[in-house]
């Protein structure tokens, strides 16, 4: 998931420059995208059993969308337009919700494939 931050915050980074000429927005999008992305380590943090770990990463992947959105309102400055932040913001959460996504699927294959093949040898 850390590459995946990475390349979220680029993401997020470039639309966010394209949409706004100066520097303004840096500030607001770097604390979203840093709060949101400790929001990321909830799940390594709980002793979760397997069962409701997936339920654990779909709040944590909730959690960080809701902050992230919720730094870049509390942090918007006032005399510009707040577009540019939030397509940024929206890029980064987004971006890392493909990720998980994508993630959630191999695992989830990975463990149905193991419980099929448990199946089948003991039978």
């Amino acid at each position: 998931m850390l590459g995946a931050t990475l390349i979220a915050g680029v993401g997020a980074w470039m639309v966010t420059s394209r949409l706004a000429a100066g520097t303004e927005y840096a500030t607001p999008l770097l604390f979203a995208m840093g709060a949101g992305s400790l929001a990321t380590l909830i799940p390594l943090l709980l002793s979760v059993g397997k069962d409701f770990w997936g339920v654990v990463v779909l709040g944590s992947g909730v959690g960080r969308s809701l902050i992230v959105l919720a730094v870049c309102y509390a942090m918007q400055p006032a005399n510009l337009p707040p577009r540019p932040l939030f397509m940024g913001a929206l890029t980064f959460v987004l971006t890392l919700l493909l990720a998980e996504t994508i993630m959630a699927v191999k695992v989830l294959s990975r463990l149905e494939r193991e419980r099929v093949r448990l199946l089948a040898t003991a039978h």
